[in-house]
């Protein structure tokens, strides 16, 4: 059974980039709205995925139409944001991580009152720890995949240890060479295998344990490939 991730702040970003993921082939891909009650329902409806990328139509500067790329999850957020936020800084373009929450609190606190700002926060402290719930992330052992590659990786840097080792025993290097590269092979056996690791991470959809790392939420991929991948 998964454990719950229940820290607050965790929940905050895990909630934030849920939200804002874009993930091609979505239901409703393609698909252009005019208002953003339109998105609303058609989220409601089941008519298009949270995220989805799609079209929503937005006067420029010279009230000439135009038609924006984003996803039903981002304009949420927005719509969390204060008047005229989008308009200075631009639309939310990416999956928001923890870097980028920090940038969004800092343009509030630089260019919006102090009520704005509270309002603000408020909404999305709400938005994204409903989304966190609604994402149902949990973690479980199940979660951690070592990398299928990973025997074969190891077994071709056995096999240049060893090589390694018969010139020593032979007399071709000296034993401070041997241990430099011995070292080397061992350091790139290490990022093979966490290379793989990442690999494999990304090719599943919502994994819990990926998910709180490229957040930034918790933990690193240096961690996880001690766990998943090798140690030492």
């Amino acid at each position: 059974s998964g454990r719950p991730i229940v820290t607050p702040q965790q929940d905050l970003v895990i909630g934030g980039y849920y939200l804002t993921d874009q993930r091609d082939g979505s239901k409703g891909e393609g698909h252009v709205y005019r208002q953003l009650y339109e998105v609303v329902r058609a989220l409601d409806s089941g008519d298009v995925a949270l995220h989805a990328k799609i079209k929503i139509a937005e006067r420029d500067d010279n009230g000439k139409q135009i038609y924006v790329d984003t996803t039903p999850g981002r304009l949420l957020f927005e719509e969390r944001l204060p008047a005229g936020f989008v308009k200075k800084f631009g639309h939310i373009n990416d999956t928001l991580r923890k870097r980028e929450f920090g940038v969004i609190v800092e343009r509030l606190s630089d260019h919006f009152t102090k009520s704005e700002i509270a309002l603000a926060l408020d909404g999305i402290k709400d938005l994204c720890y409903r989304y966190a719930t609604q994402s149902g992330l949990t973690v479980s052992v199940d979660d951690v995949k070592t990398p299928k590659a990973k025997r074969a990786i190891l077994d071709d840097y056995e096999k240049q240890a060893e090589k390694v080792e018969q010139q020593f025993r032979r007399g071709i290097i000296t034993d401070g060479e041997r241990r430099q590269q011995e070292v080397r092979i061992w350091t790139d056996a290490t990022a093979d295998v966490q290379k793989a690791m990442e690999t494999e991470f990304k090719a599943l959809k919502y994994n819990p344990v990926d998910m709180m790392i490229g957040s930034g939420a918790r933990g690193n991929m240096t961690q996880m490939r001690q766990i998943a991948g090798m140690r030492g």
